[in-house]
């Protein structure tokens, strides 16, 4: 039984088993879950940009677009492929203009004219009674001959010639009066019409009527009326040569009374227009309609339109379906192909930074797609004039700033691909994707400014154009034509950039990605904080400029982000501005602040410069990675002066704890924030070497590196051991060179001294010394040796 109970487990060992049993069970559980939840997150990456490319292809704009532009040689023979009819605009055009000519002017007989006319008559009847009596001089009347004032004394010369003048007058007045000229005019304008000889005179409250050009009067005609009917009714009275002289004089007072109505004419044009209908022609199915070598027409690329819907519309809701599955489907294959050759090139790649090219992706077919829609509205559906003015090269020069070039080449490609899925002209579009995206990513690699990135709008136009004149050249454009493609070309490439500088700082600020034109503007020693730190604390921004220099070196080395490391490095120690006297580099000799005070205290001080780091960068914005290596430069590293204090003043009752002598953390996770905390740790401690030796440099740079890592300060870089080693020689070789030491220079002797000491009293003296030896004829100076200064 004892036996027995021996090998029984005992119930402390069995709770021990089912502990590790559930923990081994929670831990697959855990395992599954993030499998699940890594293949969940690219999933759902893929059928977003899938949706989004998918929705940009229900409507497209290019769907009936024709590849031929006005003036261009047709380079086949079009035959229709089914029956089809267009609108013959010229012709309509033609008709338009045809039936807005033969429309009528309108006019009306102003009422205030014949009064006018009245008026003259009467003050002409005055002014004869005056010359009559004697009381008026003839001559006065510059109008007037002395013929014609004789032919009208004669008719006028007592009331009852007057009465029947004026009666005549009254009654022809009513009659439409124009100018001889004007009535020529019409006659001209009408007479190659059928209604030659009629215009529209509004009569106020009736519709125009139609009279006969030949019934209008004219100022003369009227007036010879008026003395052929006084001739009737005094016969003998006139000569022949008086009666024109009467009539001629009686003309110039006559005003004319028919007014044009323009406004009435333009809306009887318009509504006569608005009714020509549209001239339909019908292309049945076989016929040629356009012929190889013939020069397109207006008519021929309404034809070629017309002829593309009609071939869209005969299309069977099988084949759409068909052909919309097809597409959907190759779409799919290119975005998992895509996907797949960006993760092999960067395989360490955070889902954001997948996340984000699948925005920029989004974007990108977004934008090009209403560049599409309008730019289809202005050219008319002409693809030679369309494509290159879409901004296909957008992902490829936003992904290379954000990302980097290679990332930004491989899209733009596969960026292309996707245009020329649903594209009438799949090659063209999938060209101008490749040379305009690839080159504009490498353009843009480089780009330290804003400014230099436009140079990269210039690139982009540069191949667009290329890739355009080569298909233009294909097809015997129109010389007229490349300077279109040239303008639309360099409106396409700078657009293009300035829109991808407009999203760069929300896409940086979305994913927290810093750019290296961010950084650049960042680096700027100008910068607010780093001019307090020059003012307030120059030992601690000469001691960032050094670690700035250290860093950027051993960061090249390794291939790390160097712009990265100088501009970090001139912010990591902006916490200490709040006290900036406790730290030794900004002493200048003066008393230590640390004699007064615990080294509990002490230590404080010294750690919570990274807190107040970190509140400065907050108050001023800076990105993110500038405060993680404001946070991580001091990972959990021992602030040792102070402990090694605290351990000699501890007793029993006040024990020393190391945890209270350590930073806060956290950890550098990047190989830029390794190396700066690598390189403020050394730059550092050299300047604690009195006489610094290549010997003692590569000493106390070994031990520093060797105490990080057994520290365990790295085990969270993204470091290999090559590279932590490729560091610290370059660290050594760097740090030698900046603290080499010089060789003494001998001491002056002292006739050389003293020539010195007169030298510098007459330079003391100025240039008054000068003149005035000029002035007394003084011989020239003999210069002694001369000394340089270091």
């Amino acid at each position: 039984m004892k036996l027995f109970n021996f090998f029984k487990p005992s119930q402390a060992g069995l709770l021990e088993r089912k502990g590790t049993v559930r923990k081994r069970e929670a831990d697959a559980q855990q395992a599954r879950k993030h499998v699940i939840t890594r293949s969940i997150g690219p999933l759902v990456i893929v059928l977003g940009l899938w949706a989004a490319c998918s929705f940009c292809f229900l409507y497209d704009p290019l769907s009936g677009s024709v590849g031929y532009v006005e003036g261009q040689k047709a380079s086949e023979t079009i035959y229709a492929e089914v029956d089809f009819q267009y609108v013959n605009n010229e012709e309509t055009e033609a008709r338009k203009r045809d039936a807005r000519a033969r429309v009528r002017d309108i006019f009306r007989i102003e009422n205030s004219a014949n009064v006018a006319t009245k008026k003259n008559i009467r003050e002409l009847v005055s002014w004869l009674s005056e010359v009559r009596t004697g009381t008026t001089d003839p001559g006065q009347n510059s109008r007037l001959r002395q013929e014609q004032i004789d032919a009208l004394n004669i008719i006028m010369d007592d009331d009852s010639k007057r009465e029947a003048l004026e009666s005549n007058l009254n009654v022809l007045i009513r009659e439409a009066i124009v100018d001889a000229d004007v009535k020529q005019e019409f006659f001209d304008k009408y007479q190659k019409y059928q209604f030659v000889n009629e215009i529209a005179i509004d009569i106020e409250g009736n519709v125009p009527k139609l009279i006969n050009l030949n019934s209008l009067q004219t100022p003369q005609s009227i007036a010879r009326q008026i003395i052929t009917n006084s001739a009737e009714a005094f016969p003998h009275l006139l000569s022949e040569v008086q009666e024109e002289a009467a009539i001629s004089a009686i003309g110039q007072s006559i005003v004319p009374n028919l007014m044009a109505l323009e406004p009435e004419t333009e809306a009887a044009r318009r509504a006569t227009v608005a009714r020509v209908p549209e001239v339909i022609e019908l292309v049945g199915k076989g016929n040629a309609f356009i012929k190889k070598g013939q020069l397109i027409r207006p008519s021929d690329l309404a034809q070629l339109y017309a002829h593309e819907i009609a071939k869209e519309n005969s299309r069977g809701d099988t084949e759409y379906l068909l052909s919309t599955i097809w597409a959907l489907a190759i779409t799919m294959l290119i975005i998992l192909l895509g996907g797949m050759l960006i993760y092999r090139m960067r395989p360490d790649m955070l889902s954001k930074d997948m996340i984000l090219i699948a925005l920029v992706i989004a974007i990108t077919m977004f934008v090009v797609r209403g560049t599409e829609i309008i730019s289809w509205s202005i050219h008319d559906g002409r693809t030679l004039l369309v494509l290159p003015g879409l901004p296909v090269a957008l992902s490829a020069v936003l992904l290379s700033i954000l990302l980097n070039e290679k990332v930004g080449i491989v899209v733009g490609i596969f960026q292309g691909m996707l245009l020329a899925v649903q594209s009438t002209e799949p090659l063209q579009i999938l060209l101008l994707a490749m040379a305009g995206g690839t080159l504009g990513a490498v353009s843009v690699r480089h780009a330290r400014t804003r400014i230099r990135t436009f140079r990269a709008g210039l690139v982009v136009a540069i191949a667009i154009f290329v890739v355009a004149t080569f298909f233009m050249l294909k097809q015997s454009a129109p010389i007229v034509n490349y300077l279109w493609i040239l303008g639309i070309a360099l409106v396409n490439g700078f657009a293009t950039v300035l829109l991808a500088n407009l999203l760069l700082p929300v896409l940086e600020s979305l994913f927290g990605i810093t750019s290296d034109i961010t950084l650049f503007e960042l680096g700027d020693l100008n910068h607010a904080l780093l001019k307090r730190l020059q003012l307030e604390a120059p030992g601690t921004y000469h001691h960032s400029l050094m670690v700035a220099t250290l860093s950027e070196h051993a960061a090249e080395r390794i291939g790390a982000n160097s712009l990265l490391c100088r501009v970090a490095s001139y912010f990591h120690d902006i916490g200490k501005l709040s006290n900036p006297l406790y730290y030794t580099e900004n002493t200048a000799g003066s008393s230590d602040r640390h004699a007064d005070l615990t080294p509990r205290m002490s230590a404080l001080v010294i750690i919570n410069h990274v807190k107040e780091g970190l509140e400065m960068s907050a108050r001023h914005k800076l990105c993110k990675p500038l405060r993680d290596t404001i946070a991580s430069h001091h990972g959990t590293s021992l602030v040792v002066a102070f402990y090694n204090r605290a351990k000699q003043e501890e007793t029993k009752n006040k024990p020393v704890h190391e945890e209270d002598f350590r930073y806060p953390g956290p950890l550098p996770r990047t190989k830029e924030a390794a190396i700066i905390a690598l390189a403020d740790s050394c730059e550092a401690a050299s300047r604690s070497l009195e006489k610094p030796t290549p010997q003692k440099i590569d000493s106390l740079i070994s031990e520093i590196f060797n105490n990080r890592i057994v520290d365990g300060q790295l085990k969270k870089a993204e470091l290999t051991m090559g590279e932590v080693n490729e560091i610290e020689l370059s660290i050594k070789q760097n740090l030698t060179t900046m603290l080499h030491g010089r060789v003494a220079y001998p001491k002056l002797k002292e006739n050389e001294s003293n020539f010195i000491e007169t030298s510098q009293k007459a330079s003391a003296a100025g240039p008054a010394a000068d003149v005035a030896g000029d002035k007394a004829g003084a011989q020239p100076k003999q210069s002694g040796p001369k000394i340089e200064s270091r």
